[in-house]
């Protein structure tokens, strides 16, 4: 081969390195934007407030009741009529204990309305971390399907001056078009990706052009994380307060047991006679409430039961989480320390040296790009882990 086509396939190479610079500034700003406009975090805030109006309105008192009756009678006694005024209530102690409850539902959903809020924004995050990595990867697969349209395109000239073998040629327009296979699945996954996104900020159109490196992200010590978890993470928040809301919830249903009371004025006129009184009634609920009691009590159960199991799930999680990351990190270490970043250069100076042949040079090159994309996948799946990590931070 002639030197001005080496030449030229060393220049299409060298730019196979993609940039590694850190930034992911928007990402903040874009996520608060998706979240306000999430129908489903919405529906959460609104099934929250339509919950505790319910609960107390079932904390009124009921509409007094008017009655009135006529009877008619011989015509020697005379017709009459009666007018009363009644007024039901349960017993006194069990609006008292209802206030207890809704205060304490209201800050159940209240924590339920945060850990949504929260559970969005990671979802969110995350998924603007696969844009991250779906454009590094197209960047990486574009520099790569522009170095070996080069190559083609130099093997073609070289084949009609004698140069090169039919072989070589095939050889090298086979890689091209199979990078641009991976590079049409990577542009129809971020096009999936940016639909996503735009269903999350409730069917507004977003801007993801600033998106392109990952966010900068802490990484603490494991007893750092627990902590964190502990203190701060409102799946916890929610189910000690779910506790305590079935713990009130049981004490209006056992209340609830005890009578109810209902109290009138009437007043009756029969004939040129007026009468006026009062009337008086019990409810006795001695069957309608035992199984809405055993219900309570069998809530109050299950809340504590998933409190406990929540717990140690967060635990088990942010242990294998924070490991995870260790190791990723190590492994990119090591990778940057094996390979660094002047391996195509490397390889574009034993090609010149005439050191290896075209077919060694291009299958080494397919094997660098493959052990780059596995890179670029540890980066992502630590920039995952991170942000699970740093959730509540």
């Amino acid at each position: 081969m002639k030197t001005p086509y080496i030449i030229l396939l060393i220049t299409a190479v060298a730019a196979l390195m993609p940039g590694t610079a850190r930034g992911g500034d928007s990402f903040d700003s874009i996520i608060d934007r998706i979240v306000e406009n999430d129908p489903a975090v919405s529906a959460v805030r609104a099934r929250a407030a339509a919950e505790i109006s319910a609960s107390r309105a079932e904390n009124m008192l009921p509409d007094p009741e008017v009655d009135f009756d006529y009877k008619w009678g011989r015509k020697d006694a005379g017709n009459r009529w009666g007018i009363s005024v009644t007024q039901s209530f349960d017993w006194p102690g069990l609006y008292g204990a209802r206030r207890k409850e809704i205060q304490l539902k209201k800050a159940m959903l209240e924590k339920e309305y945060l850990a949504a809020v929260a559970d969005a924004r990671l979802q969110v995050k995350l998924t603007l971390i696969d844009v991250v990595n779906l454009r590094r990867q197209l960047a990486m697969l574009r520099e790569v399907y522009t170095n070996l349209d080069s190559v083609t395109t130099f093997l073609s000239r070289a084949f009609e001056h004698g140069e090169a073998t039919v072989l070589m040629l095939r050889k090298a327009r086979h890689d091209r078009y199979s990078a641009q296979l991976r590079i049409d699945d990577a542009e129809s996954e971020l096009d999936r990706l940016r639909a996503s996104l735009i269903a999350l900020n409730g069917g507004k159109y977003i801007d993801l052009s600033s998106v392109k490196e990952y966010p900068s992200e802490k990484f603490l010590s494991e007893q750092e994380y627990t902590e964190i978890f502990t203190s701060r993470d409102m799946r916890l928040s929610y189910g000690e307060s779910a506790r305590e809301a079935a713990e009130a919830s049981l004490k209006v249903q056992k209340l609830g047991r005890l009578p109810g009371f209902t109290l009138g004025y009437v007043h009756e006129k029969e004939g040129s006679e007026h009468f006026n009184g009062f009337t008086a009634a019990m409810t006795l609920p001695v069957w309608s409430r035992k199984n809405a009691v055993d219900a309570a009590s069998e809530t109050l159960k299950a809340f504590a039961d998933e409190s406990a199991a929540t717990r140690l799930t967060i635990q088990s999680e942010t242990v294998s989480d924070h490991a995870l990351a260790r190791k990723l990190t190590e492994r990119i270490r090591e990778y940057d320390d094996i390979l660094g970043n002047d391996y195509p250069t490397l390889l574009s100076k034993s090609f010149a040296g005439g050191q290896i042949t075209v077919f060694e040079y291009l299958n080494e090159m397919n094997w660098y790009t493959e052990s780059k994309l596995s890179f670029l996948d540890l980066e992502y799946r630590r920039a995952q882990v991170l942000a699970r990590l740093n959730k509540w931070e």
